[in-house]
């Protein structure tokens, strides 16, 4: 920021030092987090990690973190521990530049309270969990959300969404009457699928597996077969 001062009649230009906030963390390293980001919550939750405007890669650490990419095409990493990851501006109403995000949520215990927690925001997200379980939130965009090894709670929320439960019992839903038109894979284990108000796709894989399409022209396919399945006009 420039500004200028007078001195013996002549102008002189001031430069003042802009701040600099570190949006990259090592292990045992959290990243400062500007003042007037305290706003910014994620999950109602005060962030340990928080981006910037442009396209910023963030990593956590072997700890619990709280990572918010605000704008720009964010990577987010959240390593080990139980994360609670936002891909843009978490619970705040303004979103000036919203990104697509690529956010792994890291590896997670088996407890109760071992569970990494994800949401995308605006635009079509790439969320992926890893081992342990992950709770998965998509935005309004098209997001593809990959669930990972563990028993995962996928949710697609608006948009048109791809969904893959991954290797073990999973659910994978469509909450939002907004929702779009999605393909739920569930993959392998017993998985329950649920769509949502407008035309899906319901692939339950290997496994005993419960279908539920919800309102719209739905397809089902469950190989299994032996929980049925419901509101499919499609075989």
């Amino acid at each position: 920021m420039y500004g200028c001062q007078p001195v013996r009649g002549r102008t002189r230009r001031a430069i003042r030092p802009a701040v600099v906030v570190a949006v990259v963390a090592s292990a045992g390293l959290v990243s400062p987090v500007a003042a007037q980001a305290q706003q910014v919550t994620c999950l109602n939750l005060t962030p340990t990690h928080i981006g910037t405007e442009r396209n910023d890669t963030l990593v956590g650490t072997n700890g619990r973190d709280v990572m918010i990419g605000l704008g720009g095409n964010d990577t987010i990493r959240g390593l080990d521990g139980p994360d609670v990851i936002c891909g843009d501006y978490g619970d705040s109403s303004t979103r000036p530049r919203p990104g697509r995000d690529t956010i792994y949520a890291g590896p997670s215990g088996a407890g109760a309270f071992d569970v990494d927690q994800v949401r995308g925001e605006e635009r079509g997200d790439w969320l992926r969990g890893q081992e342990g379980r992950d709770e998965l939130e998509g935005g309004s965009g098209g997001d593809e959300i990959h669930g990972g090894p563990g028993a995962d709670d996928l949710n697609g929320l608006e948009g048109n969404d791809v969904m893959y439960g991954g290797p073990d019992d999973d659910m994978l839903r469509e909450s939002n009457p907004n929702g779009g038109n999605d393909r739920l894979f569930g993959e392998y284990g017993n998985d329950q699928l649920e769509g949502g108000d407008h035309d899906d796709r319901l692939d339950g894989g290997p496994g005993t597996n419960t279908n539920d399409g919800g309102d719209g022209w739905d397809r089902c396919i469950n190989p299994n077969r032996a929980m049925g399945a419901l509101n499919c006009e499609r075989p």
